[in-house]
């Protein structure tokens, strides 16, 4: 299942991308995380979002995860624009079978590999990275209200 579902949030993640206006971080984070919540039905679970959890003594919130039948948790998804140890550290003390990062930022592989050396040393978290130039929200109004657009 490990193949499929990689395959399966790339697609969607590139979907999301080629059909949102405008092209903001935030409304890709919410469409994407919209779109993965409700596409948990294709593997016969339930999609929840912002799934309260405790993890490094702090309350966070896992932006996606997929429950089975008996309310397991299957997948734990985290969506993000950069490198962040706190969404590595949530997928990590979920007690989820699939922990998947989407990560969309610009920075190099080399960085990125460092990164996940540093933070998942054992590999557990399946790593989706789709690169993306996305504008900031506060950005997009003035472009809008620019004479040349």
């Amino acid at each position: 299942m490990k193949g499929r579902l990689v395959e399966f949030i790339s697609k969607i993640t590139k979907e999301v991308h080629e059909e949102i206006e405008p092209k903001t971080k935030v409304h890709y984070h919410a469409r994407l995380q919209k779109a993965l919540v409700n596409s948990a039905v294709y593997f016969n679970l339930k999609g929840v979002s912002e799934y309260k959890i405790f993890y490094d003594e702090r309350k966070g919130k896992i932006d996606i995860v997929w429950f089975d039948n008996d309310n397991s948790l299957v997948t734990a998804i985290e969506i993000d624009s950069s490198l962040r140890e706190k969404s590595i550290m949530k997928l990590l003390t979920s007690n989820a079978l699939y922990k998947v990062q989407v990560y969309y930022g610009n920075k190099s592989e080399g960085i990125i590999q460092k990164f996940r050396d540093t933070y998942d040393t054992e590999k557990e978290v399946i790593f989706i990275h789709f690169p993306l130039n996305l504008l900031r929200s506060k950005d997009v109004g003035d472009i809008e209200q620019h004479t040349l657009f």
